[in-house]
């Protein structure tokens, strides 16, 4: 007993380690075999990506929302309707409209 050295970590812990790392292993190769059969494309011309989205080419030819859009539903005006645009009743006493997600790009 006394020439025996006590294991600085159980088996368990061990073998959670190492099942861990096989596992971490196994989801990069999975990963990069269906990054091999199905490669990420542009959601507008379906040419292949680097990352997640749209490609250079596509990105530049999108026209972003600016001024004047609806304030409720974010779609822009085809003219400017001034500062006395005319809006709901139920529009005024909604809190948090300024925080609803709108369109950024057509």
């Amino acid at each position: 007993m006394e020439g025996e050295i006590a294991p600085s970590r159980s088996v368990p812990a061990q073998l959670r380690t190492a099942f861990g790392a096989i596992g971490d292993a196994l989801g990069h190769a999975a990963r990069l075999v269906l990054d091999i059969a199905l490669p990420t494309l542009c959601v507008s011309c379906r040419e292949p990506v680097a990352g997640e989205g749209v490609c250079a080419d596509c990105w530049s030819k999108l026209s972003f929302i600016a001024k004047p859009y609806c304030p409720r539903l974010g779609i822009p005006f085809v003219y400017d309707p001034g500062p006395d645009m005319p809006v709901d009743g139920g529009d005024r006493q909604s809190p948090g409209l300024s925080a609803r997600p709108r369109r950024s790009a057509l």
